[in-house]
C-alpha cells in the first residue's frame, strides 16, 4: 500500500513501507488497527536490526526482550528506543482492546523508521523531518469538542 510518510523505505525495505502504509491507511477509521501495523513494523525493523548486526538472541526472546538488551540499546539513542517501546506498549493494548486516537503512535513512528539501519541513505532521512498526513485527522479523539 502507498504511503505518505513511509515511502522512503520502499526501495530498501518494501514490507516496512507497505506497514507503514497500512497504519496511514487506518489511522483514521481504526486507531487499534494503525497501532497493530505500526507495532509489527517497529518489531519488523528491530529484528532486521539484530541480524544486520549480527546480535544474538535467546530462542524465545519477546519484542521486549530484543529491545532491552544491552547489546541493541548500544545501537539506537535513548529517544528512539522510547518511542519504540511505546509503539510496543500502545500496540500491544489496542490488540487487546485498548481503546486509542491513533496521532500519537503515527506521529512517534516517524524516528525510529528514519533511524533504521539500511533503510535509505543519510541525506534521504534528513529530508524526512515532518510526518504528512494526506487526510484530514480532526475528530479522532472522541471528546474533541466541534
Amino acid at each position: 500500500m502507498k504511503s505518505t510518510n513511509f515511502e522512503f523505505l520502499r526501495e530498501k525495505r518494501p514490507e516496512l513501507a507497505e506497514l507503514g502504509g497500512f497504519a496511514e491507511y487506518h489511522a483514521r477509521n481504526d486507531p487499534s488497527a494503525c497501532l497493530h501495523k505500526l507495532r509489527l513494523l517497529v518489531e519488523r525493523m528491530t529484528k532486521i536490526v539484530y541480524d544486520q548486526y549480527r546480535l544474538v538472541t535467546l530462542p524465545r526472546s519477546s519484542f521486549n526482550d530484543l529491545l532491552i538488551d544491552d547489546s541493541f540499546k548500544r545501537i539506537l539513542p535513548n529517544a528512539i528506543l522510547d518511542k519504540m517501546h511505546a509503539l510496543r506498549i500502545r500496540g500491544n493494548d489496542a490488540v487487546h482492546g485498548g481503546k486509542f486516537t491513533a496521532i500519537f503512535p503515527v506521529f512517534s513512528s516517524k524516528k525510529p523508521s528514519k533511524f533504521h539501519p539500511g533503510s535509505t541513505s543519510a541525506s534521504m532521512m534528513e529530508k524526512r523531518t515532518t510526518f504528512q498526513i494526506s487526510y484530514p485527522l480532526k475528530n479522532l479523539n472522541p471528546n474533541h469538542k466541534k
